[in-house]
């Protein structure tokens, strides 16, 4: 019961204090009120923006672009680092299916080297860039259905790419 009571004698407290600091408030001049009022409202619209509208999160835009030649297409992975800060130590790494000419498909992964990756301009790259674990490059014609960057050593990007465009020649 001391408990109960304690809470109760603070709860009263309180309550004194904030209606004593509400009669101050009252007494002010009109023009000390307005500055008051003007500072609160300028606050409760920041807080208000910052839930509202919260940050940019996504950090970079994958892209994969498929080009037509010959009797097969060439397909391309385009990064656009928005907001992820430049990768100097980036790895691409690709997961997919290939689609050989006589129509055999197979699975697999595919890294790049390191490269660098800076934000802001767009980062093209070509099958050619990519090699398995067994040291073979895709050929030309690609599914890719997901993509990590690591930077380091560390995952800074994992999903899949936009849907395949067609890039005009």
């Amino acid at each position: 019961m001391a408990a109960a009571d304690l809470v109760t004698t603070n709860l009263n407290k309180a309550k004194t204090f904030a209606l004593e600091k509400w009669r101050d408030f009252r007494e002010e001049s009109p023009y000390f009120q307005a500055k008051f009022a003007l500072v609160g409202i300028w606050v409760v619209v920041g807080i208000v923006t910052i839930a509202v509208v919260p940050p940019d999160t996504i950090p970079f835009v994958i892209e994969q672009q498929t080009y037509s030649f010959g009797l097969g297409t060439r397909t391309s992975l385009n990064i656009l680092n928005v907001d992820g800060g430049d990768l100097d130590e980036a790895v691409v790494e690709v997961s997919g299916t290939l689609t050989d000419f006589d129509g055999k498909k197979t699975s697999g992964v595919w890294r790049t080297k390191q490269l660098v990756i800076a934000e802001g301009p767009k980062t093209t790259l070509g099958m050619d860039q990519f090699k398995n674990d067994k040291g073979e490059i895709p050929n030309a014609q690609m599914q890719i259905a997901n993509v990590r960057i690591l930077d380091d050593g560390d995952e800074v990007f994992a999903g899949a790419p936009t849907a395949p465009t067609k890039a005009k020649r």
